[in-house]
């Protein structure tokens, strides 16, 4: 079964039979990254300086780079972000990290964990999962770790 998905203003981008997606080459100039993921899937955004707005209903979205603005309409499985100055508002998810530094993530709930990995991060979310925070001057839910 194919894997479709929508993708608006990038230069190139690849969806085969498999689960995973991934988003490449998008620039500044060439406007917003747009996507969905759902349950099963993964959805791989790499790249900086870009706006990435997602559709999701379960699935793995993993974003990698820095300076990104990113809005995660509906609820994911796991969020991971990687890299710096990155701005990540989001729905619930199951699963939560951070890597890198200088990253504002704000969640709904996050049932099970959340890792932070770096330094300068501010984090909040609802929910009482299992929060592993290693780094410095990173925040979580307003209160210093």
């Amino acid at each position: 079964m194919a894997v479709f998905f929508v993708v608006t203003g990038i230069s190139a981008c690849s969806s085969t039979d498999s689960k995973d997606q991934t988003v490449v080459s998008p620039t500044t100039s060439e406007g917003p990254v747009t996507g969905f993921v759902r349950d099963g899937q993964v959805l791989h955004v790499s790249r900086n300086d870009v706006t990435v707005k997602v559709q999701a209903s379960g699935g793995e979205l993993i974003l990698q780079g820095d300076n990104l603005t990113v809005t995660v309409s509906g609820n994911v499985g796991d969020l991971i972000l990687t890299g710096s100055n990155n701005t990540v508002t989001s729905g619930d998810a199951e699963w939560l990290e951070v890597y890198g530094s200088s990253n504002t993530v704000k969640a709904g709930g996050v049932s099970s964990t959340v890792r932070i990995e770096g330094s300068r991060n501010d984090v909040s979310f609802s929910g009482g999962p299992s929060v592993r925070v290693r780094g410095t001057n990173n925040t979580v839910n307003g209160k210093p770790q």
